[in-house]
């Protein structure tokens, strides 16, 4: 995904802490998140901010990519 433009955003749940290019970052998903080469990073999370796909939450990140005209 790494300066891929038909990528616009990431949308993020429970994943491994540890991957490969996150250098000196402590997961994957910050590695994402401060670096320009990747597209906009979503952290998919519950109401205890832990990270969880679910059927509302993931429309409701659809719905405000929309709305925003983002996607």
């Amino acid at each position: 995904m790494q300066y891929a433009p038909q990528y616009r955003v990431v949308l993020f749940g429970p994943s491994l802490h540890s991957g490969r290019g996150k250098r000196e970052s402590g997961s994957i998903i910050a590695e994402l998140e401060h670096s320009n080469a990747y597209p906009r990073v979503i952290r998919m999370q519950v109401h205890n901010d832990k990270l969880k796909i679910t059927k509302s939450n993931f429309e409701e990140t659809l719905k405000q990519l929309i709305d925003g005209d983002y996607i």
